[in-house]
C-alpha cells in the first residue's frame, strides 16, 4: 500500500512519517511531500520516495498521486482491459500504470481476470471494497472540484 504524507516538513508530517516507520512500515511504500526542498532529501535519503506537492500549482498534484485516482476513477465505470485503461488514464507510463495496478490489487481494491486465451486477455475491475471507497471519493473530488478556484486563491 502506498502512504501519501502530504505537509513532511509541518507540524505533523514528521510525526506521522516517523509513527508509520515505528509501526513497521516499509519506506519504499511512504510518498512525502513538502514544500521545503531540504527535507525531501532527507527523507530521500532515508528511502522514502519524495514528490512536489504544492496545491497552488496543480501540475504538482496528479505526479503525486502518480495514477491512483485516475485509475479508480476510470475503473468506476465498469471492467477495462490493459490497453483500454492505457488509453483512459492519461499522463501516466506504461511501468507506472503495472505498479499501481499491483498496488491496488494487493490492497484489494481492483481485481484483476486473466483469461486463457490467444492472445492473452486480461481485465480489471474494482472490488466491492472499491466500488464503496468510490461512493466515498467521487462527492469529494466533486467537492474539490467545485471548489478549486476558492481553495488556490487562499493559498
Amino acid at each position: 500500500m502506498t502512504i501519501l504524507v502530504t505537509a513532511a516538513s509541518g507540524h505533523f508530517g514528521p510525526l506521522v512519517i516517523e509513527s508509520l516507520l515505528a509501526r513497521g512500515a516499509d519506506p519504499a511504500d511512504i510518498v512525502a511531500s513538502a514544500r521545503d526542498t531540504s527535507k525531501l532529501e532527507e527523507l530521500a535519503a532515508r528511502g522514502i520516495r519524495t514528490v512536489e506537492l504544492d496545491y497552488a500549482r496543480p501540475e504538482t498534484i496528479a505526479p503525486a498521486l502518480e495514477g491512483i485516482d485516475t485509475v479508480l476513477l476510470a475503473l468506476t465505470d465498469g471492467t477495462l482491459r490493459w490497453g483500454e485503461l492505457r488509453r483512459e488514464v492519461e499522463g501516466i507510463s506504461e511501468k507506472m500504470l503495472a505498479s499501481t495496478l499491483r498496488t491496488l490489487e494487493a490492497d484489494g481494491l481492483v481485481e484483476r481476470t486473466s483469461y486463457p486465451e490467444v492472445p492473452p486477455r486480461v481485465e480489471y475491475s474494482l472490488t466491492e471494497l472499491g466500488h464503496e471507497l468510490m461512493e466515498r471519493m467521487l462527492p469529494l473530488v466533486e467537492w474539490v472540484a467545485a471548489n478549486a478556484g476558492e481553495i488556490v486563491s487562499d493559498a
